[in-house]
């Protein structure tokens, strides 16, 4: 079978697209667009990697990434949903007690503060052990866990390994075994703009980042995985809240 290693301009056109499945999640492999293999991640911890030619390989989660390491796991539970905004216009004061920004709307007469709160969570941490030739989106699969939806950065995912990625007639595999502890982080912010005394706007934002430690050295890094919420800037955010509550009194 004819193997290459995918050059590091080439691997710019690599792409990662992550789809959640209502029993687990599918990891598509593109290269300039073309689809090179996928690997299916079941919430039992099956995975299933089809390969370009329509070949099934199955192993399981736990051949890769073992049991949480003890002592290591640090979980914030106030994440939650934010409100329905509609439910929230014109609720006097406000939740929370730091000011991330304030603006004034000369189209409105109004002043808006945006304040909010940050709160940070941890996942277990896990260890995994990758053998060279291991399928890219088997390796993708596993280190994201239970998080889906969204599209990772595989130049940056390879880099952060200290990994090739080599592509050949059937897929795409990494060229060097590796191993180490990941762990996943949450950074939610949670906002509401309060203008005239009434809450105008209540919305959040979320990313996830997945920490990735290079097998060469001791360096780790945080690869940025999935971001969902508002993404608007807080400025808009603040005139946004402004105008929400002149229309909620006139």
């Amino acid at each position: 079978m004819n193997q290459n290693l995918i050059d590091s301009e080439s691997l710019n056109n690599v792409e990662a697209e992550i789809t959640e499945l209502n029993n687990g999640k599918k990891i598509s492999i593109y290269s300039d667009g073309e689809l090179l293999d996928t690997t299916t991640v079941y919430d039992d911890g099956l995975i299933v990697y089809t390969d370009k030619n329509g070949n099934i390989t199955e192993s399981n989660i736990n051949d890769y990434v073992k049991e949480p390491v003890e002592g290591t796991s640090v979980l914030d539970q106030r994440v939650s949903n934010s409100p329905d905004n509609s439910d929230s216009i014109g609720t006097l004061a406000t939740q929370y007690d730091f000011l991330y920004g304030v603006e004034y709307s000369s189209a409105w007469d109004m002043t808006g503060r945006l304040y909010g709160e940050r709160t940070l969570t941890y996942s277990p941490r896990r260890t995994f052990e990758f053998s060279a030739g291991t399928a890219l989106g088997t390796v993708i699969g596993a280190l994201t866990g239970v998080a889906v939806g969204g599209v990772l950065s595989v130049p940056v995912l390879a880099t952060a390994l200290g990994v090739g990625v080599i592509g050949s007639g059937s897929g795409a595999v990494i060229d060097y075994a590796i191993g180490g502890t990941t762990f996943s982080r949450t950074e939610r912010y949670d906002y509401e703009v309060i203008a005239n005394n009434e809450v105008g706007l209540r919305t959040y934002t979320e990313d996830v980042t997945i920490s990735v430690p290079n097998s060469h050295n001791a360096e780790t890094t945080m690869v940025p995985y999935l971001s969902s919420g508002d993404t608007r800037s807080r400025t808009d955010m603040i005139h946004a809240g402004i105008y929400n509550v002149y229309l909620n009194n006139n």
